[in-house]
């Protein structure tokens, strides 16, 4: 049975282009602003003791199930900001692909990036 180990959560940083874009074009960004607010609140991304889940967007609903097993490599980037205030990029690797799951705007996504790589077990001999 899984344990729920650790829910992601974004940094209020999430809001800080679109509310600068609804200043500078007077209210017309507004709902740019709105849908930031529902992707806010129903962006989900957590993780079990072996499992990374993530269901991201409000109208196009993109539901991810990685297993840590099949995690390549996990990193993050800050800028100087994201380092002064606690948030950053993550990049997830599956599988030695090219492609990155990225997630933006992550809280504490250095102490989640350790995290994912202390629990993905991968063997590249297997593959």
């Amino acid at each position: 049975m899984e344990k729920n180990f650790y829910r992601v959560e974004r940094h209020w940083m999430y809001f800080f282009w679109p509310l600068i874009a609804t200043f500078v074009t007077g209210g017309i960004a507004i709902i740019w602003v709105l849908l930031w607010v529902l992707r806010f609140w129903f962006d989900d991304i957590y993780m079990t003791d072996d499992t990374f889940y993530s269901k991201l967007g409000v109208l196009r609903v993109e539901k991810k199930k990685i297993l840590f097993v099949q995690i390549y490599n996990a990193e993050y980037k800050q800028s100087r900001l994201g380092a002064l205030l606690g948030y950053g990029t993550l990049y997830v690797r599956v599988n030695e692909s090219k492609n990155l799951n990225q997630y933006a705007y992550i809280n504490e996504s250095k102490c989640l990036q350790k995290f994912i790589n202390k629990y993905a077990i991968h063997d590249l001999r297997l593959n």
